[in-house]
């Protein structure tokens, strides 16, 4: 039938591959007792009932048909080693790390002395070890403390020169735009004069030099009465007397 789902758990792998490994021993079992056995046992009929096999090598033998199921048996031998990879490197179960990937290597059908170091290997490997022994865990977490605070401050003034070309850039973009608007606002200005004048010489039959010259001769008063006025506000702020 249908395999049921299991819980994503230790406990319900296990029960999937428990079910899956039954199976697989009943359809092997199956093979061995229904297919191969009745083919071997035809043989041995056919052999005890010919006439040119001796009678010596005739005799009482009941046919045990185990090749599929050992197939089986040692299909799941070989997967539960290779899952065994997790356990090996806890010293609490006191496995030897070296046999397991022995085994392993042979249950893939691999020579582990292909992958093994050799004895010169393995010697100047100790020869190094000793040259460069492991390092104080102290001094370890103390390095990667300091690291991390120099990353932390390298952080912290990266923001701040980021923050102030922000604000530079802010600055910059925001004269620009004054510049911009200002530049605006004059030639506004120049353009309602412009019309102005014309208005003027239109509706008092006036050339547009004239206006021009009439126009100049007011801004010089205007400019003569307020330098007037600082000259006299200067004098007063000296003297006491003024306006």
């Amino acid at each position: 039938g249908q395999q049921g789902a299991a819980p994503e758990t230790l406990g319900g792998t296990q029960i999937l591959n428990n079910n899956a490994s039954t199976v697989m021993r009943r359809i092997a079992r199956t093979y061995d007792d229904k297919v191969t056995e009745p083919h071997i046992r035809r043989y041995y009929e056919w052999l005890l009932l010919d006439s040119d096999v001796p009678e010596s090598e005739k005799g009482d033998y009941k046919i045990v048909a185990r090749g599929s199921s050992a197939l089986v048996e040692r299909d799941i031998q070989n997967q539960t080693i290779a899952q065994m990879g997790a356990m090996v490197i806890n010293p609490a179960f006191g496995i030897d790390p070296k046999r397991w990937i022995a085994e392993y290597f042979r249950s893939q059908r691999l020579d582990p002395k292909t992958f093994m170091f050799t004895d010169e290997e393995l010697r100047k490997l100790a020869e190094q070890a000793a040259q460069n022994p492991p390092q104080d865990p102290r001094q370890i977490t103390a390095q990667a403390t300091v690291q991390a605070a120099e990353i932390r401050s390298k952080a912290v003034v990266e923001v701040a020169q980021a923050d102030v070309a922000e604000k530079t850039t802010q600055r910059e973009l925001d004269l620009q735009d004054a510049r911009e608007d200002r530049a605006f606002r004059l030639q506004l200005a120049q353009m309602e004069r412009e019309s102005l004048i014309l208005k003027l010489s239109d509706a008092r039959n006036l050339s547009i030099e004239q206006i021009k010259a009439d126009l100049a001769k007011v801004a010089m008063t205007e400019k003569n009465k307020r330098e007037l006025y600082i000259d006299e506000k200067n004098l007063k702020l000296q003297t006491g007397q003024g306006i």
